[in-house]
């Protein structure tokens, strides 16, 4: 169970336990940018808050456009979570 999702720069989540998270961000026009999985004992899955890093790596070293993306945060196929997050030039 996801808890106390904060929509900023950066998806912070708790969870109420540890387990294999993916995130899934998608554009303004629904197109899927990037999904990433994060395992239960690492940063994006481990018990308590979470904060996921949005940068180049993150994306395969490419950057991302200025504009409003939505992210499904989710745990063997079901959405726990979602929200949106700005990038700014």
């Amino acid at each position: 169970k996801v808890t106390g999702v904060q929509t900023c720069a950066l998806p912070i989540y708790r969870l109420t336990n540890p387990g294999d998270i993916e995130l899934q961000v998608y554009d303004m026009m629904a197109n899927k940018i990037i999904t990433r999985t994060y395992k239960s004992d690492t940063q994006g899955g481990k018990r308590g808050y979470n904060k996921v890093r949005i940068n180049r790596d993150t994306f395969d070293g490419h950057l991302l456009s200025a504009g409003v993306y939505f992210y499904l945060i989710m745990h063997e196929g079901e959405v726990l979570a979602k929200g949106k997050m700005a990038v700014k030039p």
